[in-house]
């Protein structure tokens, strides 16, 4: 085997770890990306109601965010079920 090959070979095993790293920190990123993306329309949505409807389903105005906030870490956790 020439040099050349055995130094292929020792970075083979490098450059497969950094792909998969890769794609972790990727789909990490999307996670991620998708929740803030969540969070923000949930908030815009809530905000966009009058205040009469947000009483009737029992959110404050000034509670929004903390609402929103609630509801994806409860989601998160998987106390919330998807229908």
């Amino acid at each position: 085997m020439s040099a050349f090959e055995q130094l292929d070979a020792r970075a083979s095993p490098d450059r497969r770890t950094y792909g998969l790293w890769g794609v972790k920190v990727f789909r990490r990123w999307m996670r991620v990306s998708c929740k803030k993306w969540q969070r923000r329309k949930m908030i815009a949505s809530l905000a966009a109601l009058d205040d009469h409807t947000l009483w009737d389903i029992g959110i404050p105005r000034n509670e929004i965010e903390a609402t929103v906030d609630r509801v994806i870490d409860s989601s998160a956790n998987g106390l919330m079920t998807e229908r």
